[in-house]
Protein backbone atom coordinates (compact mmCIF):
# COMPACT_ATOMS: atom_id res chain seq x y z
CA UNK A 1 0.00 0.00 0.00
CA UNK A 2 1.46 3.72 -1.22
CA UNK A 3 1.10 6.57 1.40
CA UNK A 4 0.48 9.00 -1.32
CA UNK A 5 -3.25 8.94 -0.67
CA UNK A 6 -2.64 12.38 1.32
CA UNK A 7 0.41 13.59 -0.55
CA UNK A 8 -0.88 16.75 -1.58
CA UNK A 9 -2.42 17.44 1.77
CA UNK A 10 0.02 20.67 2.45
CA UNK A 11 -2.09 22.66 -0.53
CA UNK A 12 -5.54 21.36 0.82
CA UNK A 13 -4.89 21.50 4.20
CA UNK A 14 -2.23 24.44 4.48
CA UNK A 15 -4.02 26.68 6.31
CA UNK A 16 -5.26 24.31 9.09
CA UNK A 17 -1.71 22.43 9.13
CA UNK A 18 0.83 25.42 8.66
CA UNK A 19 4.22 23.52 7.23
CA UNK A 20 5.96 24.78 10.28
CA UNK A 21 5.14 25.11 13.71
CA UNK A 22 7.27 26.17 16.76
CA UNK A 23 10.04 25.65 14.71
CA UNK A 24 9.13 22.42 14.05
CA UNK A 25 8.46 21.13 10.26
CA UNK A 26 5.51 18.87 9.72
CA UNK A 27 6.42 15.62 7.61
CA UNK A 28 5.45 15.42 4.37
CA UNK A 29 4.29 12.13 3.85
CA UNK A 30 0.86 12.10 5.05
CA UNK A 31 -1.26 9.89 7.90
CA UNK A 32 -0.35 6.11 7.37
CA UNK A 33 -3.62 4.08 5.65
CA UNK A 34 -2.26 0.93 5.39
CA UNK A 35 -3.89 -0.38 8.55
CA UNK A 36 -6.53 -3.39 7.58
CA UNK A 37 -9.92 -2.92 8.51
CA UNK A 38 -10.85 -2.89 12.26
CA UNK A 39 -13.93 -2.18 14.14
CA UNK A 40 -12.38 -3.33 17.25
CA UNK A 41 -12.83 -0.07 17.86
CA UNK A 42 -10.22 2.53 20.65
CA UNK A 43 -10.41 2.46 24.81
CA UNK A 44 -11.86 5.13 26.34
CA UNK A 45 -9.92 8.55 27.26
CA UNK A 46 -10.05 8.98 30.86
CA UNK A 47 -8.67 11.73 32.70
CA UNK A 48 -5.34 10.95 33.41
CA UNK A 49 -4.68 9.97 30.32
CA UNK A 50 -0.95 10.98 28.88
CA UNK A 51 -2.84 12.43 25.87
CA UNK A 52 -0.27 13.73 22.96
CA UNK A 53 0.46 13.67 19.18
CA UNK A 54 1.10 9.98 18.76
CA UNK A 55 -1.99 8.79 20.22
CA UNK A 56 -3.71 11.05 17.92
CA UNK A 57 -2.30 10.09 14.89
CA UNK A 58 -2.47 6.37 15.50
CA UNK A 59 -6.82 7.26 15.52
CA UNK A 60 -6.20 9.15 12.50
CA UNK A 61 -4.12 6.45 10.99
CA UNK A 62 -6.79 3.94 11.85
CA UNK A 63 -9.71 6.40 10.53
CA UNK A 64 -7.79 7.12 7.33
CA UNK A 65 -7.34 3.14 6.84
CA UNK A 66 -11.09 2.20 7.43
CA UNK A 67 -12.03 4.61 4.23
CA UNK A 68 -9.39 3.22 2.26
CA UNK A 69 -10.58 -0.27 2.73
CA UNK A 70 -13.98 0.58 2.42
CA UNK A 71 -13.53 2.42 -0.83
CA UNK A 72 -11.99 -0.34 -2.29
CA UNK A 73 -14.39 -3.20 -1.16
CA UNK A 74 -17.16 -0.43 -3.01
CA UNK A 75 -14.97 0.06 -6.17
CA UNK A 76 -14.09 -4.54 -5.88
CA UNK A 77 -19.12 -4.25 -5.59
CA UNK A 78 -19.03 -1.88 -8.29
CA UNK A 79 -16.84 -3.98 -10.68
CA UNK A 80 -18.38 -7.24 -10.06
CA UNK A 81 -21.96 -5.37 -10.37
CA UNK A 82 -20.93 -4.26 -14.15
CA UNK A 83 -19.23 -6.78 -15.13
CA UNK A 84 -22.77 -9.21 -13.95
CA UNK A 85 -24.82 -6.92 -16.05
CA UNK A 86 -22.75 -7.60 -19.17
CA UNK A 87 -22.42 -11.51 -19.11
CA UNK A 88 -24.97 -13.42 -16.64
CA UNK A 89 -22.31 -15.93 -15.97
CA UNK A 90 -19.54 -13.60 -14.54
CA UNK A 91 -20.69 -13.30 -10.94
CA UNK A 92 -17.71 -14.58 -9.04
CA UNK A 93 -19.69 -17.25 -7.20
CA UNK A 94 -21.56 -18.38 -10.44
CA UNK A 95 -25.38 -19.08 -10.51
CA UNK A 96 -27.10 -21.62 -8.16
CA UNK A 97 -28.59 -24.56 -10.15
CA UNK A 98 -27.79 -25.57 -13.43
CA UNK A 99 -30.05 -22.09 -14.66
CA UNK A 100 -27.09 -20.37 -16.64
CA UNK A 101 -26.11 -24.30 -18.54
CA UNK A 102 -29.38 -25.92 -18.25
CA UNK A 103 -29.70 -28.65 -21.07
CA UNK A 104 -32.67 -29.88 -19.31
CA UNK A 105 -36.12 -29.20 -17.19
CA UNK A 106 -35.15 -30.34 -13.54
CA UNK A 107 -38.38 -32.25 -13.71
CA UNK A 108 -39.56 -33.69 -16.85
CA UNK A 109 -43.17 -33.31 -18.01
CA UNK A 110 -45.43 -34.88 -21.08
CA UNK A 111 -47.11 -33.50 -23.69
CA UNK A 112 -50.13 -35.39 -25.71
CA UNK A 113 -52.92 -34.25 -28.12
CA UNK A 114 -56.48 -34.22 -27.39
CA UNK A 115 -59.05 -33.59 -29.10
CA UNK A 116 -60.63 -34.58 -32.37
CA UNK A 117 -57.01 -35.57 -33.15
CA UNK A 118 -55.48 -37.55 -30.29
CA UNK A 119 -51.96 -38.93 -29.53
CA UNK A 120 -49.80 -40.57 -27.16
CA UNK A 121 -48.20 -38.60 -24.32
CA UNK A 122 -44.67 -38.09 -24.71
CA UNK A 123 -42.03 -37.40 -21.98
CA UNK A 124 -40.47 -34.23 -22.75
CA UNK A 125 -37.28 -32.88 -20.88
CA UNK A 126 -36.10 -30.28 -22.80
CA UNK A 127 -33.22 -31.80 -23.91
CA UNK A 128 -34.08 -32.77 -27.34
CA UNK A 129 -36.83 -32.63 -30.04
CA UNK A 130 -39.86 -34.91 -29.51
CA UNK A 131 -42.20 -36.46 -32.27
CA UNK A 132 -46.19 -36.99 -31.28
CA UNK A 133 -47.74 -40.03 -32.72
CA UNK A 134 -51.92 -39.92 -33.25
CA UNK A 135 -53.82 -42.45 -32.30
CA UNK A 136 -57.15 -41.38 -33.68
CA UNK A 137 -59.05 -39.13 -35.34
CA UNK A 138 -62.61 -37.90 -35.01
CA UNK A 139 -64.58 -36.86 -37.88
CA UNK A 140 -67.60 -34.69 -37.22
CA UNK A 141 -68.66 -34.26 -41.30
CA UNK A 142 -67.27 -36.70 -43.72
CA UNK A 143 -68.93 -38.90 -46.36
CA UNK A 144 -67.76 -42.60 -47.51
CA UNK A 145 -65.90 -44.50 -45.65
CA UNK A 146 -63.04 -41.95 -44.49
CA UNK A 147 -64.24 -41.88 -41.39
CA UNK A 148 -64.32 -45.78 -40.41
CA UNK A 149 -61.64 -46.24 -42.98
CA UNK A 150 -59.12 -49.44 -41.25
CA UNK A 151 -56.81 -49.35 -44.43
CA UNK A 152 -56.26 -45.60 -45.94
CA UNK A 153 -53.45 -46.80 -48.61
CA UNK A 154 -56.14 -48.97 -50.59
CA UNK A 155 -58.95 -47.25 -53.23
CA UNK A 156 -61.90 -48.65 -53.30
CA UNK A 157 -60.68 -51.42 -55.69
CA UNK A 158 -58.09 -52.49 -53.44
CA UNK A 159 -55.39 -50.45 -55.42
CA UNK A 160 -52.27 -49.23 -53.59
CA UNK A 161 -53.10 -45.38 -53.47
CA UNK A 162 -49.09 -44.91 -52.93
CA UNK A 163 -47.74 -47.23 -55.24
CA UNK A 164 -49.75 -46.97 -58.24
CA UNK A 165 -51.79 -43.74 -58.25
CA UNK A 166 -49.30 -40.86 -59.94
CA UNK A 167 -48.97 -37.88 -58.64
CA UNK A 168 -46.57 -35.69 -60.53
CA UNK A 169 -45.35 -35.70 -64.59
CA UNK A 170 -42.42 -34.17 -66.35
CA UNK A 171 -41.81 -34.72 -70.16
CA UNK A 172 -38.05 -34.38 -72.09
CA UNK A 173 -38.42 -35.27 -76.23
CA UNK A 174 -40.78 -38.30 -76.10
CA UNK A 175 -39.46 -39.84 -73.08
CA UNK A 176 -42.28 -38.80 -70.10
CA UNK A 177 -41.34 -39.19 -66.53
CA UNK A 178 -44.13 -40.32 -63.87
CA UNK A 179 -43.98 -40.01 -60.01
CA UNK A 180 -45.59 -42.03 -57.24
CA UNK A 181 -47.36 -41.41 -54.58
CA UNK A 182 -44.17 -43.05 -52.60
CA UNK A 183 -41.69 -40.66 -54.94
CA UNK A 184 -40.85 -43.47 -56.86
CA UNK A 185 -40.37 -42.49 -60.64
CA UNK A 186 -40.77 -44.51 -64.08
CA UNK A 187 -40.78 -43.38 -67.36
CA UNK A 188 -42.41 -44.30 -71.28
CA UNK A 189 -41.81 -42.86 -74.36
CA UNK A 190 -44.41 -41.74 -76.95
CA UNK A 191 -44.84 -43.06 -80.27
CA UNK A 192 -42.95 -41.28 -83.12
CA UNK A 193 -45.76 -40.32 -85.63
CA UNK A 194 -43.66 -38.49 -88.08
CA UNK A 195 -43.33 -40.27 -91.27
CA UNK A 196 -41.57 -37.44 -93.08
CA UNK A 197 -38.08 -38.75 -91.85
CA UNK A 198 -35.63 -39.09 -95.08
CA UNK A 199 -33.24 -41.75 -94.88
CA UNK A 200 -29.98 -41.22 -93.81
CA UNK A 201 -27.62 -40.10 -96.58
CA UNK A 202 -23.54 -41.04 -95.72
CA UNK A 203 -20.31 -38.99 -97.07
CA UNK A 204 -17.88 -39.55 -99.63
CA UNK A 205 -14.54 -37.76 -100.33
CA UNK A 206 -15.58 -34.88 -102.10
CA UNK A 207 -19.39 -34.36 -100.28
CA UNK A 208 -21.30 -34.31 -97.09
CA UNK A 209 -24.18 -36.67 -96.01
CA UNK A 210 -27.57 -35.76 -94.19
CA UNK A 211 -29.00 -37.05 -91.29
CA UNK A 212 -32.53 -38.71 -91.63
CA UNK A 213 -33.70 -42.69 -90.38
CA UNK A 214 -30.61 -45.01 -90.02
CA UNK A 215 -30.70 -47.61 -93.03
CA UNK A 216 -31.63 -50.62 -91.62
CA UNK A 217 -29.11 -53.62 -91.29
CA UNK A 218 -29.56 -57.01 -92.99
CA UNK A 219 -29.34 -60.58 -91.15
CA UNK A 220 -25.63 -61.45 -89.76
CA UNK A 221 -24.91 -57.89 -89.35
CA UNK A 222 -25.25 -57.36 -85.90
CA UNK A 223 -21.69 -56.99 -85.19
CA UNK A 224 -20.95 -54.64 -87.99
CA UNK A 225 -21.18 -50.56 -87.23
CA UNK A 226 -22.88 -47.82 -89.30
CA UNK A 227 -19.74 -46.09 -90.71
CA UNK A 228 -19.67 -42.38 -92.18
CA UNK A 229 -20.58 -43.66 -95.82
CA UNK A 230 -23.59 -44.54 -94.56
CA UNK A 231 -22.78 -49.01 -94.88
CA UNK A 232 -22.75 -51.57 -91.93
CA UNK A 233 -19.32 -52.02 -92.27
CA UNK A 234 -17.71 -54.98 -90.37
CA UNK A 235 -14.75 -54.32 -88.03
CA UNK A 236 -11.12 -55.27 -88.91
CA UNK A 237 -9.23 -58.34 -88.30
CA UNK A 238 -6.98 -56.35 -85.66
CA UNK A 239 -9.81 -54.96 -83.68
CA UNK A 240 -11.48 -58.30 -83.78
CA UNK A 241 -8.07 -59.45 -82.72
CA UNK A 242 -8.15 -57.31 -80.09
CA UNK A 243 -11.77 -57.19 -78.96
CA UNK A 244 -11.69 -61.32 -77.78
CA UNK A 245 -8.65 -60.40 -75.24
CA UNK A 246 -9.49 -59.86 -71.86
CA UNK A 247 -7.82 -57.27 -70.10
CA UNK A 248 -5.86 -58.45 -67.20
CA UNK A 249 -3.99 -56.67 -64.50
CA UNK A 250 -0.30 -55.72 -65.57
CA UNK A 251 -0.25 -57.34 -69.48
CA UNK A 252 -0.93 -55.54 -72.57
CA UNK A 253 -1.98 -56.87 -75.73
CA UNK A 254 0.32 -57.72 -78.87
CA UNK A 255 -0.45 -59.47 -82.03
CA UNK A 256 0.19 -63.16 -82.97
CA UNK A 257 -0.72 -62.86 -86.12
CA UNK A 258 -2.80 -61.92 -88.88
CA UNK A 259 -6.17 -61.94 -87.11
CA UNK A 260 -5.02 -63.10 -83.58
CA UNK A 261 -3.44 -61.31 -80.45
CA UNK A 262 -2.72 -62.40 -76.79
CA UNK A 263 -1.71 -60.57 -73.61
CA UNK A 264 1.80 -60.37 -72.03
CA UNK A 265 3.32 -59.53 -68.58
CA UNK A 266 3.88 -55.84 -68.24
CA UNK A 267 5.94 -55.72 -65.25
CA UNK A 268 7.06 -52.52 -63.28
CA UNK A 269 10.15 -52.53 -64.26
CA UNK A 270 9.44 -52.81 -67.56
CA UNK A 271 7.08 -49.98 -67.24
CA UNK A 272 9.98 -47.51 -66.10
CA UNK A 273 11.58 -47.70 -69.69
CA UNK A 274 8.13 -47.28 -71.77
CA UNK A 275 8.09 -43.47 -70.77
CA UNK A 276 11.96 -42.91 -71.98
CA UNK A 277 11.76 -40.67 -75.48
CA UNK A 278 15.64 -41.61 -76.21
CA UNK A 279 18.43 -44.19 -76.21
CA UNK A 280 20.23 -41.85 -73.46
CA UNK A 281 16.84 -42.01 -70.73
CA UNK A 282 16.52 -45.63 -71.41
CA UNK A 283 20.15 -46.04 -70.34
CA UNK A 284 20.27 -43.62 -67.07
CA UNK A 285 17.11 -45.83 -66.68
CA UNK A 286 18.38 -49.21 -66.29
CA UNK A 287 21.40 -47.30 -65.11
CA UNK A 288 23.76 -48.75 -68.35
CA UNK A 289 26.55 -46.45 -68.48
CA UNK A 290 30.85 -46.90 -69.15
CA UNK A 291 31.72 -47.60 -65.36
CA UNK A 292 28.53 -50.88 -65.22
CA UNK A 293 29.43 -51.75 -68.69
CA UNK A 294 33.14 -52.12 -68.71
CA UNK A 295 33.41 -48.70 -71.45
CA UNK A 296 35.92 -46.29 -71.56
CA UNK A 297 36.36 -44.21 -67.79
CA UNK A 298 39.14 -42.55 -68.33
CA UNK A 299 41.77 -41.51 -71.29
CA UNK A 300 44.38 -39.57 -72.63
CA UNK A 301 44.52 -39.83 -76.78
CA UNK A 302 47.80 -37.67 -76.78
CA UNK A 303 51.30 -39.26 -78.62
CA UNK A 304 52.20 -40.39 -75.49
CA UNK A 305 48.43 -41.23 -74.20
CA UNK A 306 46.62 -44.54 -72.88
CA UNK A 307 42.97 -45.66 -72.81
CA UNK A 308 41.38 -47.05 -69.16
CA UNK A 309 38.33 -49.27 -69.35
CA UNK A 310 36.16 -50.27 -66.50
CA UNK A 311 37.09 -53.52 -65.86
CA UNK A 312 40.49 -52.28 -65.35
CA UNK A 313 42.15 -53.17 -68.88
CA UNK A 314 44.78 -50.47 -69.83
CA UNK A 315 46.20 -49.92 -72.72
CA UNK A 316 49.22 -46.95 -73.13
CA UNK A 317 51.37 -46.22 -75.90
CA UNK A 318 53.83 -43.82 -76.79
CA UNK A 319 56.78 -42.33 -79.60
CA UNK A 320 60.94 -42.05 -78.23
CA UNK A 321 63.53 -39.98 -80.28
CA UNK A 322 67.28 -39.86 -79.65
CA UNK A 323 67.16 -43.39 -78.14
CA UNK A 324 70.32 -44.97 -77.16
CA UNK A 325 70.35 -48.24 -78.99
CA UNK A 326 71.66 -50.52 -76.44
CA UNK A 327 69.20 -49.97 -73.52
CA UNK A 328 66.56 -47.53 -72.96
CA UNK A 329 64.34 -46.28 -69.90
CA UNK A 330 60.59 -45.56 -70.92
CA UNK A 331 58.14 -43.93 -68.00
CA UNK A 332 54.68 -45.17 -68.35
CA UNK A 333 51.77 -42.60 -69.53
CA UNK A 334 50.03 -43.71 -66.36
CA UNK A 335 50.41 -46.39 -63.73
CA UNK A 336 49.47 -50.18 -63.96
CA UNK A 337 47.66 -51.43 -60.41
CA UNK A 338 50.81 -52.86 -59.44
CA UNK A 339 54.21 -53.91 -59.97
CA UNK A 340 53.02 -57.57 -60.50
CA UNK A 341 50.25 -57.14 -63.05
CA UNK A 342 50.43 -58.42 -65.83
CA UNK A 343 51.17 -57.03 -69.74
CA UNK A 344 53.27 -56.74 -72.16
CA UNK A 345 55.49 -54.36 -74.22
CA UNK A 346 56.26 -54.17 -78.07
CA UNK A 347 59.02 -52.10 -79.97
CA UNK A 348 58.88 -51.11 -83.14
CA UNK A 349 61.56 -48.87 -85.10
CA UNK A 350 64.78 -48.77 -86.97
CA UNK A 351 66.32 -51.59 -84.93
CA UNK A 352 63.86 -54.72 -85.24
CA UNK A 353 65.19 -57.30 -82.28
CA UNK A 354 64.86 -54.61 -79.73
CA UNK A 355 63.30 -56.26 -76.83
CA UNK A 356 62.14 -54.94 -73.08
CA UNK A 357 62.40 -56.28 -69.65
CA UNK A 358 62.56 -54.77 -65.86
CA UNK A 359 58.75 -54.34 -66.46
CA UNK A 360 57.17 -52.23 -63.47
CA UNK A 361 53.38 -50.71 -63.06
CA UNK A 362 55.09 -47.19 -64.12
CA UNK A 363 57.78 -47.91 -66.37
CA UNK A 364 60.14 -50.55 -68.30
CA UNK A 365 63.77 -50.45 -70.36
CA UNK A 366 63.77 -51.99 -73.58
CA UNK A 367 67.65 -53.49 -75.11
CA UNK A 368 68.42 -53.29 -78.35
CA UNK A 369 70.89 -55.42 -80.27
CA UNK A 370 73.74 -53.24 -80.68
CA UNK A 371 73.05 -50.96 -83.79
CA UNK A 372 71.90 -47.50 -83.62
CA UNK A 373 68.29 -47.21 -82.70
CA UNK A 374 67.39 -43.00 -82.49
CA UNK A 375 63.31 -43.48 -82.94
CA UNK A 376 60.73 -45.99 -81.93
CA UNK A 377 57.02 -46.65 -81.03
CA UNK A 378 55.70 -48.69 -77.97
CA UNK A 379 52.49 -49.93 -76.86
CA UNK A 380 51.60 -51.92 -73.35
CA UNK A 381 48.35 -53.78 -72.94
CA UNK A 382 47.84 -54.80 -68.83
CA UNK A 383 45.86 -53.94 -65.48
Amino acid sequence: MEWKIMANYLDKWKTDFPETINNQTRPTAGLDNSLEFNTDGFPQRITGDPVHAKLENDIGSQLFSNDQRLKETIDSLGTQEAAHEKDKSAHSTGISGNAATATKLNTARTIAISGKVTGAATAFDGSKNISINTTAVTADNCTGNSATATNATNDSYGQNIRSTYIKDLSCSGTRITYTRGDNTTGYFYTQDTNTTYNDFSGAGSYYSGSHGLVPAPSSGYQDRFLAGSGDWEAFSAAYQAMQSLSPSSDKIPYFTGASSAGLTALSAFARTILDDTSADAVRNTINANASTCGGIVAQSLTQNGYVKFANGLIIQWGYATNCNASSQRIILPISFLSDNASFAVAITGYETKASCDDLTRTDFRYRGAGSELPNLRWIAVGR
